[in-house]
């Protein structure tokens, strides 16, 4: 009888407890999710993520900055064609010599004397016949050049010339207020500093002594 018992109560424990397993299977099947499909839900989630990692955004730097009208304008006067500064300094270059009046040769015909001289009078003689040439290249004073002479202009009037050299405009034949004055400042020759009396004389003072010369 106790073993007869004891069967029923091992057959109803079998029973009852595959009743408990069988609805979380019922409950999978119902929602249609397995182990092996909630796997591959992951593995596609995960790879999903790794993509939008893999591709960051990036700015597109191909397109040029825009350039605006008034820039443009500024970069065109910016540009100096080649050889252009070399044209200008020549065009420049030559109209200074234009404007250089006294530039050619010139020989001394004559002097005057009109006050205190570290020359004698045999001296000065000696100096009649001497030539001197310029230009805006060369100095030419009497044989001693200088390249690239270095021309300074001045207007002396004529107190200014009696303070400098004790001597009257009339003494030396100038005439007028002023007189136009030509120092070569990077020569000592003879023929470094003078004087223009005309469109075709000079005075060129040398130890006190003026000396005038003529074109040639």
């Amino acid at each position: 009888m106790r073993k007869g018992m004891a069967i029923i109560y091992i057959t109803i424990l079998i029973f009852g407890l595959s009743a408990c397993g069988n609805p979380s299977v019922e409950e999978n099947k119902d929602t249609g999710i397995t182990t092996e499909n909630t796997a591959e839900i992951t593995e596609t989630t995960m790879l999903q993520e790794d993509t939008e990692k893999a591709d960051p955004v990036t700015e597109d730097i191909s397109e040029e900055p825009e350039v605006t009208t008034e820039q443009q304008t500024e970069l065109e006067n910016d540009m100096v064609p080649a050889g252009s500064k070399e044209s200008g300094t020549a065009e420049k270059k030559e109209e200074d010599r234009a404007d250089e009046s006294f530039f050619g040769t010139w020989k001394v015909t004559a002097y005057y004397i009109p006050g205190v001289s570290a020359m004698t009078l045999e001296d000065a003689q000696g100096y009649v016949g001497k030539v001197c040439e310029y230009s805006a290249d060369a100095f030419n004073g009497d044989g001693e050049v200088t390249q690239t002479p270095d021309y300074q202009e001045f207007e002396e009037t004529e107190s200014d010339f009696a303070m400098d050299y004790r001597a009257t405009f009339e003494s030396v034949g100038l005439t007028g207020d002023s007189v136009k004055k030509i120092e070569i400042s990077n020569s000592y020759g003879f023929g470094c500093q003078f004087f223009i009396k005309d469109a075709d004389i000079i005075l060129i003072c040398q130890d006190g002594v003026f000396f005038e010369a003529v074109r040639q």
